[in-house]
């Protein structure tokens, strides 16, 4: 017998459907057959039972959430919804992520304090300001440039930010909208960066 692979695998309801977990959703005959062919295996398997001992899709959904795969057009809405808006939250910090990930964290924990030392030092260049006279000190560069140059940085993670979270919430307000599972499933979760 073949070994069980999650992600590649076909169940048989008591009604004739097969579900394929690769393509979360039942799949016609011919992509059944195709599957069945590479398989190694005489037939489809029966989808594991319910409760009352049925091939039923309670017991095939039970079975996906146990291994952890989608359960497509078989999750209710409010399931479909949960896991869309983790994928659109899960995607955002993914797309946000590498905006940060040159910096370590001690040093983005400052980053609200270089903005105010930024902005007083450009209103005067006289202000307190600390830290960013000693990183410019350390760089051997003025403070009144480092300045500038945390100004420009600031606002260059804004615009990518508000980008990026305008698209997150125009994702969130299309899974509001949704009434099916079906218009759930239709929402393709992609980010794109500006000027990318």
């Amino acid at each position: 017998m073949p070994d069980f692979d999650k992600n590649d695998w076909c169940w048989r309801l008591f009604d004739g459907r097969v579900w394929s977990t690769k393509a979360a959703a039942f799949v016609d005959a011919d992509a059944a057959r195709t599957w069945l062919a590479g398989s190694g295996l005489t037939q489809i398997p029966p989808s594991p039972a319910d409760e009352s001992g049925e091939s039923s899709e309670a017991g095939l959904r039970a079975a996906l959430k146990f291994y952890g795969l989608e359960p497509g057009g078989l999750a209710s809405l409010s399931e479909a919804k949960a896991a869309k808006l983790a994928q659109i939250i899960e995607r955002c910090d993914a797309a946000l992520l590498p905006l940060a990930v040159s910096y370590s964290a001690m040093e983005r924990s400052t980053w609200d304090q270089q903005v105010a030392e930024a902005k007083a030092l450009q209103d005067d260049e006289s202000a307190d300001a600390p830290l960013l006279r000693a990183i410019a000190a350390s760089r051997g560069i003025l403070a009144t440039d480092l300045a500038g140059r945390v100004l420009m940085n600031k606002a260059g993670l804004e615009i990518v930010s508000g980008a990026v979270l305008g698209q997150k919430q125009g994702y969130e307000d299309r899974l509001d909208a949704a009434e099916d599972v079906a218009a759930v499933l239709a929402i393709s979760v992609t980010y794109a960066l500006p000027g990318m």
